[in-house]
Protein backbone atom coordinates (compact mmCIF):
# COMPACT_ATOMS: atom_id res chain seq x y z
CA UNK A 1 0.00 0.00 0.00
CA UNK A 2 1.22 3.43 -0.73
CA UNK A 3 2.35 5.75 2.26
CA UNK A 4 -0.41 8.59 1.04
CA UNK A 5 -3.40 6.02 -0.21
CA UNK A 6 -6.53 6.85 2.10
CA UNK A 7 -7.26 3.72 4.72
CA UNK A 8 -10.25 1.76 3.69
CA UNK A 9 -12.94 1.64 6.82
CA UNK A 10 -15.39 -1.23 6.99
CA UNK A 11 -19.18 -0.03 6.26
CA UNK A 12 -21.10 -0.44 9.58
CA UNK A 13 -23.41 -3.62 9.42
CA UNK A 14 -27.25 -2.88 9.96
CA UNK A 15 -27.40 -4.14 13.71
CA UNK A 16 -24.83 -2.05 14.20
CA UNK A 17 -26.03 1.14 12.41
CA UNK A 18 -29.65 0.72 14.52
CA UNK A 19 -27.84 0.11 18.10
CA UNK A 20 -26.21 3.59 17.61
CA UNK A 21 -28.74 4.86 16.13
CA UNK A 22 -31.25 3.63 19.44
CA UNK A 23 -28.63 4.42 21.87
CA UNK A 24 -28.62 7.90 20.83
CA UNK A 25 -32.21 8.42 20.50
CA UNK A 26 -32.53 6.79 24.09
CA UNK A 27 -29.81 9.46 25.53
CA UNK A 28 -31.61 12.36 23.35
CA UNK A 29 -35.15 11.31 25.73
CA UNK A 30 -33.22 10.80 28.72
CA UNK A 31 -31.70 14.39 28.69
CA UNK A 32 -35.05 15.83 27.19
CA UNK A 33 -37.13 14.28 29.97
CA UNK A 34 -34.47 15.37 32.64
CA UNK A 35 -34.44 19.21 31.36
CA UNK A 36 -38.37 18.77 30.94
CA UNK A 37 -39.15 17.66 34.58
CA UNK A 38 -36.49 19.92 35.53
CA UNK A 39 -37.97 22.56 33.87
CA UNK A 40 -41.67 21.63 35.69
CA UNK A 41 -40.15 21.39 39.05
CA UNK A 42 -38.32 25.46 38.41
CA UNK A 43 -42.06 26.83 37.17
CA UNK A 44 -43.94 25.25 40.09
CA UNK A 45 -40.79 26.52 42.06
CA UNK A 46 -41.38 30.27 41.27
CA UNK A 47 -45.03 29.76 40.00
CA UNK A 48 -48.10 31.80 42.08
CA UNK A 49 -49.73 29.26 43.85
CA UNK A 50 -53.11 27.70 43.17
CA UNK A 51 -55.04 30.33 45.51
CA UNK A 52 -57.66 32.81 44.83
CA UNK A 53 -57.09 36.23 47.25
CA UNK A 54 -59.52 38.69 48.01
CA UNK A 55 -59.67 41.72 50.37
CA UNK A 56 -61.70 43.41 51.91
CA UNK A 57 -61.63 47.51 51.19
CA UNK A 58 -62.19 49.39 54.68
CA UNK A 59 -64.81 52.55 54.58
CA UNK A 60 -62.35 55.84 55.21
CA UNK A 61 -61.71 55.98 59.06
CA UNK A 62 -60.42 59.37 60.90
CA UNK A 63 -56.89 58.68 62.91
CA UNK A 64 -57.39 57.36 66.22
CA UNK A 65 -60.38 55.01 65.06
CA UNK A 66 -60.40 51.17 64.24
CA UNK A 67 -60.80 49.19 60.89
CA UNK A 68 -60.18 46.09 59.98
CA UNK A 69 -58.74 44.33 56.57
CA UNK A 70 -60.26 40.95 55.94
CA UNK A 71 -58.17 38.80 53.55
CA UNK A 72 -59.91 35.58 52.22
CA UNK A 73 -57.61 32.86 50.19
CA UNK A 74 -59.16 30.05 48.63
CA UNK A 75 -57.72 26.60 47.24
CA UNK A 76 -58.34 26.78 43.61
CA UNK A 77 -55.93 23.97 42.68
CA UNK A 78 -56.96 19.99 42.89
CA UNK A 79 -54.92 19.09 45.52
CA UNK A 80 -54.68 20.21 49.36
CA UNK A 81 -52.24 23.46 50.12
CA UNK A 82 -50.88 25.24 53.11
CA UNK A 83 -50.98 28.19 53.42
CA UNK A 84 -48.51 29.53 55.60
CA UNK A 85 -48.36 33.74 55.55
CA UNK A 86 -49.72 37.07 55.22
CA UNK A 87 -47.05 40.17 54.37
CA UNK A 88 -48.08 43.49 55.00
CA UNK A 89 -46.05 46.57 54.03
CA UNK A 90 -44.56 48.55 56.32
CA UNK A 91 -45.95 51.52 54.73
CA UNK A 92 -49.35 50.33 56.21
CA UNK A 93 -48.02 49.82 59.04
CA UNK A 94 -46.35 52.94 59.70
CA UNK A 95 -49.72 54.75 58.88
CA UNK A 96 -51.78 52.42 61.33
CA UNK A 97 -51.08 50.05 64.13
CA UNK A 98 -52.10 46.59 64.13
CA UNK A 99 -53.74 45.73 66.88
CA UNK A 100 -54.55 42.05 66.61
CA UNK A 101 -55.88 39.59 64.00
CA UNK A 102 -58.29 36.57 63.74
CA UNK A 103 -56.95 33.82 64.66
CA UNK A 104 -54.00 34.53 65.95
CA UNK A 105 -50.66 34.74 64.00
CA UNK A 106 -48.44 32.13 65.72
CA UNK A 107 -44.84 34.49 64.94
CA UNK A 108 -43.88 37.72 62.97
CA UNK A 109 -41.12 37.71 60.68
CA UNK A 110 -38.69 41.28 59.69
CA UNK A 111 -38.71 41.29 55.81
CA UNK A 112 -37.46 43.50 53.45
CA UNK A 113 -40.01 46.30 53.22
CA UNK A 114 -42.58 43.66 55.07
CA UNK A 115 -43.64 41.85 57.86
CA UNK A 116 -44.68 38.49 57.83
CA UNK A 117 -47.24 37.06 60.08
CA UNK A 118 -47.41 33.31 60.14
CA UNK A 119 -50.31 30.97 60.01
CA UNK A 120 -50.73 27.26 59.68
CA UNK A 121 -53.54 25.73 57.48
CA UNK A 122 -53.93 23.46 54.89
CA UNK A 123 -56.68 24.00 52.88
CA UNK A 124 -58.50 21.71 50.83
CA UNK A 125 -59.44 22.07 47.33
CA UNK A 126 -62.48 24.46 47.21
CA UNK A 127 -62.20 24.97 50.54
CA UNK A 128 -61.49 29.08 52.23
CA UNK A 129 -59.94 30.99 55.18
CA UNK A 130 -60.54 34.51 55.95
CA UNK A 131 -57.79 36.29 58.26
CA UNK A 132 -58.91 39.36 59.53
CA UNK A 133 -56.39 42.11 60.38
CA UNK A 134 -57.66 44.67 63.49
CA UNK A 135 -55.46 48.10 62.98
CA UNK A 136 -56.55 51.78 64.60
CA UNK A 137 -55.81 54.46 62.11
CA UNK A 138 -52.52 56.78 63.46
CA UNK A 139 -52.17 59.51 60.74
CA UNK A 140 -53.72 60.56 57.19
CA UNK A 141 -52.90 59.69 54.10
CA UNK A 142 -54.30 57.16 51.71
CA UNK A 143 -52.20 53.70 51.35
CA UNK A 144 -52.62 52.36 47.97
CA UNK A 145 -50.33 49.51 48.54
CA UNK A 146 -49.96 45.30 48.24
CA UNK A 147 -50.43 42.20 50.90
CA UNK A 148 -48.68 38.87 49.94
CA UNK A 149 -50.10 35.33 51.45
CA UNK A 150 -47.66 32.54 50.72
CA UNK A 151 -47.65 29.23 50.34
CA UNK A 152 -44.38 27.63 51.03
CA UNK A 153 -42.23 30.15 48.87
CA UNK A 154 -44.67 31.34 46.67
CA UNK A 155 -46.81 34.20 46.90
CA UNK A 156 -49.84 35.55 45.61
CA UNK A 157 -50.27 39.40 45.86
CA UNK A 158 -53.70 41.26 46.32
CA UNK A 159 -54.14 45.04 46.22
CA UNK A 160 -54.95 46.99 49.61
CA UNK A 161 -56.29 50.75 49.43
CA UNK A 162 -56.49 52.50 52.95
CA UNK A 163 -57.93 56.24 53.67
CA UNK A 164 -57.12 57.87 56.75
CA UNK A 165 -58.43 61.30 56.52
CA UNK A 166 -57.40 63.85 59.33
CA UNK A 167 -59.95 63.99 62.91
CA UNK A 168 -60.70 67.25 64.84
CA UNK A 169 -57.85 65.53 67.46
CA UNK A 170 -55.45 65.28 64.50
CA UNK A 171 -52.54 67.81 65.39
CA UNK A 172 -50.85 69.81 62.33
CA UNK A 173 -47.29 69.45 61.37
Amino acid sequence: MAPNSPKTVPPLSRRSLLITFGTGLLIILCLGGVFLAGGLGFVSLFSEPPLAVSASRPAPVGVGEVYDIALTVTNTGDRPIRFSEVQLPLLLLETSELTGTTPAYTTISELSGRNGYAFDFTLSPGASQTVTFHFKALYPGDTSTEARVMSGTRGKSVALLVRIEPSALTPLP
